[in-house]
């Protein structure tokens, strides 16, 4: 019997247990602290547990759940006690980083309780789209996404109206691969995964993503292809297994490595410009591994922040949030909660400028914190960008009361509305997207990223969810010299059986 992928609607919690039990006496020998292996014991289970009430991926905040505990703590500490160090080491304020991670969970696991109750999907935005010819409207968001994106941007023109908004909305190439990906699934019945129309999508995405030195554009193309095929269930093949193992492998060095190179990119650069680094580092990759080793180099006895020892990859190292975030929770314990009047500010943003034309810009960026917290940014550096999760800006803000009741809050807006745009997931695939964004988001977006996605993003979504539906199959038609069928193929759910057989 071969292995399928599979979204996980559930874990069980007692091998979680079991893992979180052995973790726990593996610190205790390395001398990790009693409070602290608790706590995070506390977290772990408490993680399974709102994972299993959320529905897991078969919704939006269990995958936010899933995202967040892995990202934030549990790779981290795990990976300490792999290297043979205690967890609450290099920690500035290891207690209360871990009691505000266990408090949290225990409020998103509350969270997922009520938007279980009161459920927006059936009468969301999406509730009555219509079906879509899935091949046809991957060929029409890429075909859209080049025209607008790339010609239409060389030439310099500009789009009123509605294409002015359509341009601002960076997710038809990601739509391009997903909903490709789930049409040739379903087309050749599991024989093949790729197209031409995702596999354009996804080389393009990653060139982009080396362009501009950023890992997650280089990452979201396979993210994508994937979260896409483990919705179709679709079987695993030692040729697809291999491609996998091969895309790990360039994350873990080609991508991370790559990465770093924006030092060497200017904000004057043209694409030739950025082309000639990107081929540059590629030649001279021991000259930028060398580098990078040198840049990253942990020093413990310096004001610089490192969770580990010993050097890590960059990519493992940037899969905890533990070391940023128990630096802020460090200075939020000495300094003055400074209230909410940012969040107000960020939920303003939303509001046109027409309606409010008083509205201040938001309060609480990462580079603003980094600068604050010290050991991060040089003095004049003020377009960095630091990543920390939403936890301690709302033990900043407003103490224990942000994380009891201000984060919750705002978790419940931002499921709420995720849940009203983009529909039920067993019956159309647009909440695969906000399950890749958060990949990224949901471990490393400050409060006013979560607000900014209960916005905008998700009016960006209920756009593009229109024009797949409506416009996006008439493009791929003309480009692909096919009539539009009479009937539109119906969305797809999971399968649940091999799809070879018939349902």
């Amino acid at each position: 019997m071969r292995l399928r992928l599979s979204l996980p609607e559930r874990v069980p919690v007692s091998k979680v247990m079991i893992f979180s039990t052995i973790l726990a006496l593996v610190q205790l020998y390395q001398g990790t602290g009693y409070a602290f292996v608790l706590l995070f014991y506390a977290f772990t289970v408490g993680s399974a547990f709102a994972f299993n009430v959320a529905g897991g991926f078969s919704r939006v905040i269990g995958a936010y759940i899933f995202w967040f505990a892995m990202l934030v703590p549990i790779i981290g500490v795990f990976w300490k006690s792999v290297l043979g160090e205690a967890a609450d080491t290099n920690l500035k304020a290891p207690l209360l980083t871990m009691t505000c991670y266990t408090a949290s969970m225990a409020m998103l696991a509350l969270v997922s309780v009520i938007t279980a109750r009161v459920d927006l999907r059936p009468v969301g935005f999406s509730a009555n789209a219509p079906a879509l010819d899935y091949k046809l409207a991957s060929l029409g968001c890429l075909v859209f996404w080049v025209l607008v994106y790339q010609v239409f941007g060389f030439l310099g023109g500009s789009f009123p109206g509605l294409f002015s908004i359509l341009r601002q909305i960076d997710f038809f190439r990601h739509l391009a691969i997903i909903l490709g990906t789930i049409a040739v699934i379903q087309e050749s019945g599991g024989k093949r995964s790729m197209n031409m129309v995702n596999f354009i999508a996804m080389m393009w995405m990653t060139w982009d993503g080396m362009l501009i030195a950023s890992k997650q554009g280089m990452m979201t193309s396979f993210v994508c292809w994937l979260v896409a095929a483990t919705y179709m269930r679709l079987k695993l093949t030692p040729i697809r297994i291999f491609f996998m193992l091969v895309v790990a492998t360039l994350c873990f060095t080609l991508f991370s490595q790559m990465s770093q190179a924006r030092t060497k990119m200017q904000d004057n650069f043209d694409y030739g410009d950025r082309a000639a680094v990107v081929f540059d580092e590629i030649i001279h990759y021991s000259d930028l591994v060398q580098f990078n080793k040198d840049a990253t180099n942990p020093d413990i006895s310096s004001d610089a922040h490192h969770y580990y020892n010993s050097q890590q990859n960059i990519l493992i190292a940037r899969l905890s949030m533990m070391s940023p975030d128990d630096a802020f929770f460090n200075y939020a314990s000495t300094a003055p909660h400074i209230g909410i009047d940012s969040v107000i500010n960020s939920y303003q943003a939303l509001v046109p400028n027409f309606l409010l034309s008083t509205k201040k810009v938001g309060h609480g960026m990462g580079n603003h914190y980094a600068h604050e917290i010290g050991g991060y940014l040089a003095a004049e550096d003020n377009t960095t960008g630091i990543s920390f999760s939403p936890v301690p800006e709302a033990y900043h803000l407003a103490g224990w009361l942000g994380i009891f009741f201000l984060l919750p809050g705002i978790w419940l807006l931002l499921f709420f509305s995720i849940d009203f745009v983009c529909g039920d997931l067993k019956k159309a695939p647009w909440a695969l997207l906000v399950i890749v964004y958060l990949a990224h988001a949901a471990p490393e977006s400050l409060i006013d990223g979560l607000v900014y996605i209960t916005g905008y993003m998700n009016f960006a979504l209920a756009m593009a969810i229109f024009f797949c539906t409506r416009f996006a199959p008439i493009l791929g038609t003309l480009f692909a010299g096919t009539s539009l069928p009479n009937t539109p193929v119906a969305a797809v759910a999971p399968r649940r059986r091999p799809v070879s057989q018939p349902a």
